[in-house]
This record gives C-alpha cells, sequence and structure tokens, in this order.
C-alpha cells in the first residue's frame, strides 16, 4: 500500500475509470447470460480490486484514491444489482465477491445498510438464500452468514432479517446432496465449522436472531435424523456415504454454535 502511489491513481481518477469498466462488463455480459471465461476473470479482478480500494480508503483520512462508495445510487449498487438479480449467471464465486463488498460497506458505515435494504439489494441476496439457490461454491456459503450480520446492524435492518427468516434455508445446504461428494467440495476441510464460527458471531452480535437461528440448526439436526430412517440412504454405499458426510458436516458446524459459554 503505497500512499504516493494511491495518490497519483485517485488524481488521475483511476477507481472512476476502473468502476466505468466494471459497468461496461456487466452491460456487455447481459445479466451474466453470455459470460465468456475471460470476462468472468475481468469481473473477478474489478470486484476484488474494489474490495481492496474499499479498505484503502476506509483506513486513510484523507481518501487518496478519491473515490466513494455511494450505496444511494449510481454505477457501483446497479452493477451489485445486477450481480445479484442473476445470481445463477453470475455463479458463486462472483456473487459471493458483491456481497463481501456489500459487507465490508456496511460494517465500515452501518448508516448505509438503510440504503442497501432501501434499494432492494438486501432482498435481493436473502432471495438467493431463501430461493435454495445458494451455489456449491466455499466462498459464497461463507459469505452467507457474514452478510446477514451486516444487513442486521441496525434495529431495522435486524427486524427485517427476522421478518424474512433466511436461517432454515441457509442451513438447508448441510443435508443437501449437492454440497456433498461426489457432486460439489464446497463442504471440505474447515468450511463448516467457520460457517458455525461466523454464524455464531450473528447470534451473539444481534441476540433477537439467536431464536431463529437455533430453531433453524434443530430443524436441520431433525431433517439428517429423517435421512437416517430412509432405507434409500441407508441401503446403499452411495446413500450412506452421503448420509455420513451430512453427519460430519453439521457437527462440525453444530460444535461452534452450541458449545461456545
Amino acid at each position: 500500500n503505497c500512499p504516493t502511489g494511491m495518490s497519483a491513481f485517485g488524481d488521475l481518477k483511476g477507481g472512476h475509470i476502473l468502476l466505468t469498466r466494471l459497468t461496461s462488463c456487466i452491460s456487455d455480459g447481459r445479466s451474466g447470460s453470455n459470460l465468456g471465461s475471460l470476462r468472468r476473470v475481468l469481473l473477478y479482478t474489478l470486484l476484488n480490486f474494489f474490495t481492496v480500494l474499499f479498505h484503502t480508503s476506509a483506513s486513510s483520512p484523507n481518501n487518496p484514491t478519491n473515490v466513494t462508495f455511494d450505496m444511494q445510487e449510481g454505477a457501483l449498487p446497479a452493477a451489485l444489482r445486477n450481480i445479484l438479480e442473476n445470481a445463477d449467471a453470475y455463479g458463486g464465486v462472483l456473487v459471493s465477491l458483491a456481497a463481501t463488498l456489500l459487507s465490508d460497506v456496511m460494517n465500515a458505515d452501518p448508516q448505509t445498510v438503510k440504503s442497501v435494504w432501501s434499494l432492494g439489494l438486501a432482498d435481493l441476496f436473502l432471495s438467493v438464500v431463501t430461493s435454495g439457490r445458494i451455489a456449491p461454491a466455499s466462498e459464497l456459503i461463507l459469505a452467507v452468514p457474514s452478510l446477514l450480520a451486516s444487513l442486521a446492524l441496525t434495529e431495522e435492518g435486524a427486524a427485517s432479517v427476522l421478518s424474512r427468516n433466511p436461517f432454515p434455508s441457509a442451513l438447508a445446504i448441510f443435508h443437501d446432496p449437492r454440497y456433498v461428494m461426489p457432486h460439489s467440495r464446497s463442504m471440505q476441510n474447515d468450511l463448516p465449522a467457520i460457517f458455525g464460527t461466523n454464524l455464531d458471531e450473528l447470534m451473539r452480535h444481534v441476540p433477537k436472531l439467536r431464536p431463529a437461528a437455533i430453531e433453524a440448526c434443530v430443524t436441520m439436526t431433525r431433517s439428517i435424523a429423517d435421512m437416517g430412517e430412509d432405507p434409500s440412504l441407508t441401503g446403499t454405499h452411495e446413500g450412506l456415504t452421503r448420509l455420513n458426510q451430512h453427519c460430519h458436516h453439521a457437527s462440525q458446524m453444530l460444535e461452534q454454535v452450541l458449545l461456545k459459554p
């Protein structure tokens, strides 16, 4: 992070140029339906860049990048809207980057939470969750509890999250075959535990969401238990392998949620 370089970047309006490029890239993509590999790489790079640029701007009192992250209007919210509206076409990684950028902006300035809700960006993301369209990508799975926490930073935001109750849908990934081998590696390693830690942090910071989240955990556990009574699963090697993975992932997640004082 070179202050001189960032100042020059700001003087040359580099952020505005790249925002224009992001907007053009999304517009050319026509709602993500015809994104080629090169365009996906470009979008990935641009969204990552704006996340870094935001942190640079937020950490410096004089904002050397000369870029403002206005969530009330402008090209950036419009670009994020397009990605969230067409989550299936853009894919889990790009959606997770959009969600992470939104979360970072709200965490830095909770006053932007109201704008994110009023622009419909919050409901677009919640729709991805509640409609079962969380892509089996580890980046997006981990972004879910983090963005929910950001959307609930204000009393009004927390009430809105609670009224939509995305928790049953968010936890349904722990008994969905799309998220286990051989279909996906998205739950490998420590991801369930990290998800559980993030969910626990959400409940600690927003206590009014705890009952709904805990009830979703209970529902998830019952669903997996019911799967153990299904002969079509328990009677085959593939079914038992799937069930074992669900149990293992769910227990990793629940350990973080339930065993902490």
